[in-house]
């Protein structure tokens, strides 16, 4: 999956996905690339919504994207601090 949107991607950074690639050809608008390879059981149990946990289907990066854009996905706020300043020393990194 690929994402222009930094807090998605540190969505996807605290949920223990592994940033595959940056695409910097628009210093502006990069792209940051995505995987579901590294997906674990441990991903998987902190995904909750207001109802309770949830189920996802096989292609469950896609799964968590729905759910950043339903404004459904919750994740741990120290991880995703943590994610946030990961991913502003990737974008000012330049490598």
């Amino acid at each position: 999956m690929k994402t222009t949107d930094v807090y998605l991607a540190s969505a996807l950074l605290a949920l223990g996905f592994r940033l595959e690639l940056v695409d910097r050809k628009d210093p502006r608008h990069m792209q940051f690339e995505f995987s579901d390879k590294n997906r674990t059981p441990l991903q998987e149990s902190h995904l909750f919504t207001d109802g309770g946990k949830i189920c996802l289907s096989e292609n469950f990066i896609s799964d968590v994207e729905a759910m950043w854009a339903n404004r459904e996905l919750t994740v741990n706020a120290f991880d995703f601090a943590e994610a946030i300043k990961r991913m502003k020393s990737v974008i000012h990194s330049g490598n």
